[in-house]
């Protein structure tokens, strides 16, 4: 009821009462700032809002300008001036945020709102901070601020968020006021630029090699999944990414699901949501079926799923993510374009825009699932041709697109994995690990359903191909 009705009110009166009061120091600085710093006056930035809207923040510039020749190849910490660290120290440069209050784009207390750079590395429950407008200040900052690291912040969020009420975000203001007073925690100069949180994910130990594991399209196959993962048993794996669609087709999907779990407790794993789990999060959600267009056969599978996994709810298992960035290596289900957009890559008309896409994302591979066939396009000069593996024996391409294939319904070359090499953060070797999967006690399991005998018909004919 406070954050529905009553919040938005406290707001404009306190920041339109604070505009006020600090006028005159906000317009002391702006004229300290243009004789010792110069223009621009104000620092300006895109940040993540209310539900991942971007909107633009505003604070007294406290860094060197980069387009001082002087300082364009200094780092952040060596840039903040003089002036920047006193008006930080006593957090003088954040009173431009009252402006962002009073147009309803933050809230005076509330998560630090954050990169637009961040959100694909967000895990499903760190995305739920942008569920509430961010704030001026926050929990997180009245609890150790850039002290802390990321995932404390983002739990201090979180915990704000299932907690809020007006007498908590008293509570935040007057610790706020106190540790601006007493200068706790406002401003270090070794500490208060932190590692960006993207570089903190992507970003492995220097002259270390990397091994990572892509396992796609499991759907609710049990019988692959523990070939796939026996496989890895014998390989030095240290992160193995899913890429999404674990459930549907296959009739072990509760199996499936806690063998994933025992294993993600053991390893470092990242999940990668797809367009079936996405189905499952809606459905379970109380989103009517009715408004997906599904195929006979998959409306059938869906709906024996769904009562089968009851009560567990598929979103709550994992932290699910819609993609994620690693050395120069970009992930998700389906391509690299928006997540929703489950178009196949490998389309003549995608496989351009998709390498077009990659390249505005500064990275050099792409890997997929979605379409459930292994698939390596390497592009040279604009030329789009199909490889075995990375890297090619004939030329360097300059960019590629990889697809996982599937293990539970693969088609094409046959059920694997995709195994990825970097040094440096870059990938040096990649290709597909094929399986040798029995799927006869799947299709006994689809021949045991009431499903109806053209989905039966429809299922088995994917296993047998």
């Amino acid at each position: 009821m406070y954050q529905k009705y009553f919040k938005r009110l406290i707001d404009i009166f306190l920041s339109l009462g604070l505009v006020i009061v600090f006028f005159p120091i906000i317009v002391l600085f702006f004229i300290l700032i243009w004789i010792f710093n110069g223009f621009p006056i104000f620092f300006k930035q895109t940040r993540s809002g209310l539900h991942g809207v971007p909107f633009n923040i505003y604070k007294l510039r406290t860094m060197a300008n980069t387009n001082n020749k002087n300082v364009s190849h200094i780092d952040d910490t060596n840039r903040i001036t003089k002036l920047g660290q006193f008006l930080r120290s006593y957090s003088i440069d954040e009173l431009p945020g009252l402006w962002n209050v009073l147009k309803g784009d933050m809230s005076l207390v509330g998560p630090r709102p954050l990169l637009m750079d961040y959100l694909p590395y967000y895990s499903e429950k760190q995305s739920t901070r942008h569920n509430i407008k961010p704030g001026i200040t926050g929990w997180a900052q009245v609890n150790g601020r850039n002290k802390i690291n990321w995932n404390e912040k983002f739990e201090l969020d979180i915990w704000y968020l299932e907690n809020q009420s007006l007498w908590l975000d008293i509570k935040i203001l007057f610790l706020t006021i106190k540790k601006v007073l007493v200068r706790d925690n406002i401003y270090s100069k070794e500490n208060d630029i932190m590692i960006r949180f993207d570089t903190v994910f992507a970003t492995q130990k220097p002259n270390k090699k990397t091994t990572i594991a892509v396992i796609s399209d499991i759907h609710s196959n049990l019988d692959a999944l523990k070939v796939a993962l026996g496989d890895l048993k014998d390989k030095k794996i240290d992160r193995t990414i899913f890429l999404g669609d674990i459930l549907t087709y296959g009739c072990q999907p509760l199996e499936v699901l806690n063998m994933l779990e025992e294993y993600k407790n053991k390893y470092d794993t990242i999940f990668i949501k797809g367009n079936h789990d996405q189905l499952y999060f809606d459905l379970q959600s109380n989103i009517k079926k009715t408004n997906y267009k599904l195929p006979k056969f998959v409306d059938e599978s869906v709906e024996w799923t769904l009562k089968k996994i009851s009560p567990v709810l598929l979103k709550n298992i994992f932290s699910w993510r819609d993609n994620c960035i690693i050395g120069n290596i970009f992930f998700s289900h389906a391509n690299p374009f928006l997540y929703g957009d489950w178009s196949y890559v490998e389309k003549p008309d995608n496989l351009n825009k998709s390498f077009q896409e990659l390249r505005k994302k500064k990275v050099f591979a792409g890997v997929f699932g979605h379409s459930h066939r292994q698939l390596f396009f390497a592009i040279n000069n604009k030329n789009i041709y199909e490889v075995e593996a990375y890297p090619v024996q004939s030329k360097n391409p300059d960019q590629l697109i990889v697809n996982a294939g599937s293990i539970g319904q693969p088609r094409g070359k046959g059920s694997g994995y995709i195994i990825m090499e970097l040094y440096n953060n870059e990938l040096y070797k990649a290709n597909f690990k094929k399986l040798k999967i029995n799927f006869s006690n799947s299709i006994k399991l689809i021949k045991e359903t009431k499903f109806s005998k053209e989905t039966k018909k429809k299922l088995i004919d994917y296993l047998k191909v």
